[in-house]
């Protein structure tokens, strides 16, 4: 599932973070679903175009039996990402990036989102609480 926008801009082959070739070589072989915006993919898993990371960055949010669950992909990646506030210089757009990670660091923490953190060295799923303007990441 990939956003149209990101999809063009990887196979313009303009950036240093897509290899063209392999989008070239995914084009027409794999079954891909192409999305603009914010919606659902099914009951329960919805995206959201987010942009900060890189303009059609998407984060995801799923529910199953109660649990909830966030993916926030690159705007998101790691705990240390809520506990350190931080614009990062590798973002599309870091200010905004920086006021995502709160944000959904937040509604995790108020809602009880599990969240899951692909680069993280310490803790991949992890459980956020928030209090005195701090968060804590606990692995869930």
């Amino acid at each position: 599932m990939i956003q149209t926008g990101e999809w063009d801009f990887a196979i313009a082959g303009k950036s240093s973070s897509y290899h063209k070739e392999i989008f070239e070589a995914l084009n027409g072989s794999a079954d891909i679903k192409f999305v603009e915006g914010s919606g659902e993919l099914q009951p329960g898993i919805r995206y959201e175009l987010s942009g900060g990371h890189c303009p059609y960055h998407q984060v995801f949010w799923i529910e199953d039996n109660g649990q909830k669950c966030f993916f926030g992909g690159d705007e998101l990646p790691e705990p240390e990402q809520l506990i350190r506030k931080f614009i990062a210089k590798y973002d599309y757009d870091g200010r905004k990036a920086m006021q995502l990670r709160e944000d959904y660091g937040k509604i995790a923490a108020a809602e009880g989102w599990t969240c899951l953190f692909y680069h993280a060295k310490s803790v991949a799923v992890g459980n956020v609480t928030y209090a005195d303007d701090h968060f804590v990441v606990n692995p869930a």
